[in-house]
Parts: structure tokens; C-alpha cells; sequence
């Protein structure tokens, strides 16, 4: 959580709550990405494909962060 709290310490946030959307292509490791960020108990070790969308809530000393990851798959030509 040190590089949220560096991140939010730089851009001056205090007590807020931050809404981040995490948009990609498919398989493009979205919910890794969104995993790594969870404490060591709480992390997923088999990760499976998002089917609607996710939603991660993580907080440190100076804002809540809250990540949302959405599903939509393109069609294959």
C-alpha cells in the first residue's frame, strides 16, 4: 500500500474515496493487476475470467480507492 499512499500524498487527495476504471483488451491481465493489490491472505491464487464486471475496494491512510474492472467481449473476425 506505499505506492497508493505515495500516489495520493503526491497529488494532494485527503479523505477521499478515488474511483479508478481499469479498461483493456481481453486476457490482458485486468484482474492479476487488480489481485496484486490485496493483502497476502485476501489474494487469489487460480484467476479465473470476468463475466460482468469486478469491484475492488482498498483503503490507506489518506483515501479510499475503489477499482472497477469491466467485461466486454469483442467479437473475433
Amino acid at each position: 500500500m506505499k505506492l497508493f499512499d505515495r500516489l495520493v500524498h503526491a497529488l494532494g487527495l485527503k479523505k477521499k474515496e478515488v474511483n479508478v476504471l481499469v479498461v483493456g483488451l481481453n486476457n490482458s491481465g485486468k484482474s492479476t493487476v487488480i489481485n496484486h493489490f490485496k493483502r497476502e491472505d485476501e489474494r487469489c491464487i487460480d484467476i479465473v475470467p470476468t463475466v460482468g464486471f469486478n469491484v475492488e475496494k482498498f483503503a490507506c491512510k489518506f483515501c479510499v480507492i475503489v477499482l472497477s474492472e469491466l467485461f466486454h467481449r469483442f467479437p473475433n473476425f
